[in-house]
């Protein structure tokens, strides 16, 4: 039963993460903004952070 509960949230926190790659991705059509974004990639790799380490301390509430 343990087992089978870890490997849940195991699945749980790989489609997030996976979900968070894809979403912060820059895509082909927005090229030009790429630049803007390189200006501040320290801003949002701590707003993922944040988000990561919320969900691994809510998943391990249960």
């Amino acid at each position: 039963m343990l087992k089978k509960f870890l490997s849940l949230k195991l699945v749980f926190l790989a489609i997030i993460v996976v979900g968070l790659v894809l979403y912060f991705k820059p895509s082909e059509t927005k090229k030009n903004s790429v630049e803007k974004d390189l200006a501040q990639p320290k801003s949002s790799m701590k707003g993922i952070s944040r988000m990561l380490s919320y969900l691994v301390r809510k998943i391990n509430l249960f």
